[in-house]
């Protein structure tokens, strides 16, 4: 009897984990399919107010007749605050009898709302009716209470790039975002740009963009023609060409010239040629005249005949060998 009881009581223990185990996923699935659902529209119907003279309250009346009163009826039947002009929410009674001017009663056959006579004070009053399942239903009601309609053009409030404009009446956000203000100032690092919203509260930023422009030199960096940043690296330095090595100076050990005398006329001219022995003597010779009046002498070693008389030109090179023509000038 014992193994028999002991094993009824695992079958059960058992069967009662399974149903735990099933049923607790749907529970979850079932309420997340509530919290996403969709609100329902409330209706769209502008309804009528009139005073009931017998009591202090306000009707609020839809029409009974029409193809949507069931579901402005289905909608009356959710109904779960009232609130007018952001006062504390009217109390829902069930019987009118209870009714007091800070509550509200939703009188489902007659399709009319019953609702007490406190707030209405301003020109325009705010009358918003909260219902489960359904959008808020937010009705603008005047002083006279004759006058009523549905909000829907909501007004004043300013955007920014972070939150539309809130409508002062109702207090929902509408219309559009607001540009952002980007400003002129850049940002940047070594390689791109770009511009932060200077809105408080907004991290949006422009794309970045490559640096441009600009010219490095071999101490300063390029600077952005954009947003006036450096960057890249320095420009290099040229290469210095090769130094040549200096040649070795070989001296001469006698200077010769093509003609030992010269005999000119006035204005003439003649060039003298000159050879350095050895061969490969690599120094420079000079030219001197000494008597620049008869005959001068260029660096090349051309005679220009001046006027009459004699005088003599001196070969000499940079270590001292030298040899002398004889000039005449008739």
């Amino acid at each position: 009897m014992r193994k028999i009881s002991s094993v009824i009581m695992a079958c059960a223990m058992c069967l009662s984990m399974a149903v735990v185990g099933t049923v607790a996923p749907q529970v979850a699935v079932q309420a997340e399919e509530t919290a996403t659902a969709e609100l329902k529209e409330a209706p769209t119907e502008t309804p009528t107010l009139e005073k009931d003279f017998g009591y202090e309250w306000y009707l609020i009346q839809y029409s009974a007749y029409t193809a949507n009163s069931e579901n402005t009826k289905s909608w009356m039947e959710k109904i779960t605050s009232i609130k007018v002009n952001d006062a504390e929410p009217y109390t829902k009674v069930d019987n009118k009898f209870l009714m007091k001017e800070d509550t509200f009663r939703a009188n489902v056959s007659m399709v009319n709302i019953i609702i007490g006579n406190k707030e209405f004070t301003k020109n325009t009053n705010k009358v918003v009716i909260s219902a489960e399942g359904y959008k808020d239903l937010v009705l603008e009601v005047g002083k006279d209470y004759k006058k009523v309609a549905i909000h829907t053009n909501h007004t004043g409030g300013t955007a920014t790039c972070t939150k539309k404009a809130v409508c002062e009446f109702c207090g929902e956000e509408y219309g559009e975002y607001a540009s952002h203000n980007y400003g002129g100032k850049y940002e940047s690092d070594g390689t791109h740009h770009w511009k932060k919203c200077q809105n408080e509260g907004c991290d949006a930023a422009t794309e970045k963009e490559a640096h441009k422009g600009g010219e490095a030199t071999t101490t300063k960096r390029a600077v952005c023609e954009v947003c006036g940043a450096e960057y890249g690296d320095l420009k290099k330095e040229d290469p210095k060409p090769a130094e040549k090595p200096d040649k070795k100076t070989v001296k001469a050990k006698k200077v010769v010239v093509n003609k030992k005398r010269i005999v000119l006329k006035k204005d003439k001219k003649v060039k003298l040629k000159v050879k350095l022995k050895p061969a490969n003597a690599t120094e420079k010779v000079t030219f001197k005249s000494s008597n620049k009046k008869v005959a001068k002498v260029t660096k090349n070693g051309v005679v220009k005949a001046v006027k009459k008389g004699k005088c003599k030109i001196t070969v000499k090179t940079a270590s001292g060998k030298k040899a002398v023509v004889k000039v005449t000038v008739k």
